[in-house]
């Protein structure tokens, strides 16, 4: 190994010892809102229970909800929720767009295959960033299927740094395979003393750095032309380079929720601002346990030489007295306290506040449309929409481009140098050298969307309205411009859409058509006016032959 992959190793060893503290940070949540992932500071063994020091899960419970919500926000898997394009979209040919939603359906296609991973991936990364506000996605070409192959790491197994622009950069890995994943998966290109452990010990673990890095931070080898990183695979036991390979495109992913100046690491706003009620809650609900216990089965006290056996407080259970105790002198056996005076009641008052607290903490209260009532003005309905979005879009602002565009672009690279959408060749020459950016469907965009269909119904019955004064106020508004955008942004499917030359070619032949019948009806007119001149003429000329 060259002395300058030594520097690079050195560089992750400092930038894992720099993380330590985040992994306490991490290990608290997770013991409160995530405890299968509760394994940051401490090791765990097959079948311990993940749950056991928790009295109550309702934190648990609210970290799935919002996990879930974040699938269902983000990647609704009913309809395209991701679909490409580029500046100045509206400008580009048909050919072009159509290319850009063809290319959009197999991109879609290729994530959702059964064998790519992507729902267990970003199902794990959901819950991820709902707790920690971070998490990390690999997408790769699983060459034996053809297929794409996703996949989320833990994170204490994973640090990154941030490039002057505040992406993230360097991502570097541990992972910690057996022998013979080793010698299966890189084909036999390991050190030696693996190969000789496939006989004495083939499940041993082996720890192997990964190091993904940009070329402007790996200086030991010049790339070749248009590589971007590089990707190094390292036998950190053996110090030996198994792998070594240029990348014209990522391999990890990162989503990132909220981020503070000064730190590439991100949190999660809901379980960081939620910790204390959820410590609180946990205490809260073992003190009413307690008092549950004590008031069901409350302790007792006995008059010291009264009873003359234990006392056998179990069902059927007969406890003997002395024959000479007055009772005048109080009951022999009595709970300690009076469970008419509980004050339970008040606790499960406290609980239930705190609950409310950490569902609101997790914008579990902001993520429901507002209840829209039967007879409501378009206007209401969009007041009604507009609430709704301005209450919903800071949770999922941040995670669109971070989670979502990332993935996808991440996946359009990756599918794009292995050949998914076809020969380069094929490509509209108006989109070779743009940047494909990605624009997400969800049922927040289409909240404010559908918005469009109620302001052209407003601005049609305005303009109407003011036809009555001004009958020139019709032409303002661009009839198939307005319906086009309407339907684009209610989500129609671009083949419903004629394109505009045969809309164009429509509009010209029915226009040729009613000129050509206004003709036919004219002509039709003329010859029945003058047939009927003619008849009159004779009519005429008779009356006067008569005379």
């Amino acid at each position: 190994m060259t002395g300058d992959v030594e520097l690079l190793l050195s560089r992750s060893n400092k930038m894992f010892e720099e993380v330590i503290p985040l992994r306490s940070l991490q290990q608290e949540l997770a013991d409160n809102f995530y405890p299968e992932r509760s394994d940051f500071t401490s090791t765990r063994s097959i079948g311990s229970e993940f749950a056991s020091h928790l009295t109550t899960s309702f934190p648990v419970k609210v970290r799935r909800d919002l996990a879930n919500i974040f699938s269902t926000m983000l990647r609704p898997q009913e309809k395209l929720w991701a679909r490409m394009t580029v500046r100045n979209y509206d400008d580009l040919s048909d050919e072009a767009k159509d290319w850009l939603d063809n290319s959009s359906k197999a991109l879609r296609n290729a994530m959702y295959d059964n064998v790519s991973g992507f729902a267990r991936a970003t199902s794990q990364a959901d819950d991820d960033v709902a707790t920690f506000g971070n998490a990390c996605i690999s997408c790769e070409v699983d060459w034996s299927t053809q297929s794409f192959l996703f996949r989320t790491w833990h994170l204490k197994d994973v640090v990154w740094s941030e490039d002057e622009k505040g992406r993230v950069g360097r991502v570097d890995r541990k992972w910690f395979p057996s022998v013979s994943e080793l010698n299966r998966i890189f084909r036999g290109r390991v050190h030696q003393k693996v190969k000789d452990a496939m006989v004495k010990d083939p499940h041993k673990k082996i720890e192997v750095r990964h190091m993904f890095i940009p070329v402007n931070e790996c200086s030991h080898k010049k790339p070749p032309a248009g590589a971007k990183y590089w990707s190094i695979f390292y036998d950190v036991e053996n110090k030996f380079v198994i792998e070594e390979v240029p990348y014209k495109h990522g391999y990890y992913c990162i989503p990132r929720w909220k981020t503070i100046p000064g730190s590439q690491y991100a949190f999660s706003p809901a379980a960081m601002s939620s910790l204390p009620d959820a410590r609180t809650a946990q205490a809260m609900m073992l003190i009413l346990l307690e008092a549950g216990e004590k008031a069901v089965d409350p302790p007792m006290i006995a008059i010291e030489d009264v009873l003359r056996s234990d006392a056998n407080l179990f069902s059927g259970g007969i406890t003997v007295i002395s024959p000479d105790h007055d009772e005048r002198m109080g009951r022999p056996l009595y709970p300690v306290l009076d469970s008419t005076s509980t004050n339970i009641p008040i606790g499960f008052e406290l609980l239930q506040s705190m609950k409310v607290a950490i569902e609101e903490a997790f914008y579990l209260n902001k993520v429901g449309l507002p209840p829209l009532a039967g007879g409501m003005s378009p206007f209401e309905v969009g007041q009604r929409v507009s609430e709704y979005v301005r209450n919903a879009l800071p949770l999922f602002e941040p995670l669109e481009p971070e989670y979502n565009g990332a993935l996808c672009s991440l996946a359009f690279d990756v599918g794009f140098a292995a050949g998914l959408f076809g020969r380069k060749e094929d490509i509209p020459e108006e989109l070779l050298g743009r940047n494909i950016d990605f624009k997400f469907e969800n049922p927040l965009r289409d909240a404010a969307d559908r918005a469009k269909g109620n302001l052209l119904l407003e601005s049609v019955s305005v303009v109407n309205q003011m036809a009555a004064y001004d009958p020139s106020v019709s032409h303002i508004i661009d009839a198939h411009a307005a319906v086009r955008d309407t339907l684009e942004g209610i989500g129609s499917p671009r083949k419903w859409f004629r394109n505009l030359e045969e809309v164009a070619e429509r509009v010209e032949s029915e226009q040729s058509a009613m000129a050509m019948q206004n003709v036919m009806g004219a002509v039709q007119q003329g010859a029945e006016t003058a047939k009927t001149v003619g008849e009159a003429s004779n009519a005429l000329q008779g009356i006067q032959g008569v005379a």
